[in-house]
């Protein structure tokens, strides 16, 4: 079996597994407590965490760089984890935050003091480089939500961090009708520009790393 295919049919066994748990979306939905997908490492010491965005480009075949995720995540959620590899390996590792989607969500309480600590306890692990994706919505999501993005955003920007905008990759087939989410195809699953899209913009974002 091909590198490729084995991981492909290790992400379709995870999607099966973890459709029985959750039917969420990124978010309106709460955070789930069942545990992340985490692919075996390809490039060690670059890490990606993220929400369902993410996780549906992963379980497209995208990504290949460790992803902790799942739907619904927040930086709450990853904190655990981004604690435990960093001080386990301080100075080394380039970290990609595709968050602040649901951390944002009005459902959540929107975009909250409380939000902007974790976020800054997230930027204070002793990461090499950290890069955050920058949350963003397209045609179909709520005014409400998307204030609290552009709150989100504009507190991110003024951190001081290095950034890539996710509004960047919008094009035709790479959002679906909510305006948060991957396109879907009429199988069920995600369109293949989607998955570039999200895959594309997560190196970009590593790039600035290097």
């Amino acid at each position: 079996m091909s590198r490729w295919t084995d991981r492909y049919v290790r992400r379709i066994l995870t999607l099966s597994l973890a459709a029985a748990a959750v039917l969420c979306v990124a978010c309106q939905a709460p955070a789930q407590t069942v545990a992340p997908v985490v692919d075996t490492p390809v490039v060690e010491n670059q890490i990606v965490v993220g929400d369902s965005i993410s996780w549906e480009a992963y379980l497209g075949g995208g990504i290949d760089q460790p992803f902790y995720g799942f739907a619904g995540w927040e930086v709450k959620n990853v904190l655990p984890y981004l604690t435990d590899l960093t001080n386990g390996r301080p100075g080394e590792i380039d970290l990609v935050v595709a968050l602040g989607t649901n951390d944002a969500t009005p459902v959540r309480d929107g975009w909250t003091a409380n939000d902007e600590a974790l976020w800054t306890q997230m930027f204070a692990l002793p990461s090499r480089c950290v890069t955050v994706l920058l949350p963003a919505l397209g045609p179909g999501a709520t005014a409400a939500h998307i204030q609290q993005v552009e709150n989100a955003r504009n507190w991110i920007t003024g951190q001081g961090v290095r950034t890539v905008d996710w509004a960047n990759y919008f094009a035709p087939g790479v959002l679906d009708v909510d305006g948060i989410h991957l396109g879907n195809t009429p199988e069920g699953g995600y369109t293949p520009e989607s998955v570039q899209a999200r895959t594309t913009a997560i190196n970009d974002s590593f790039a600035l790393c290097a």
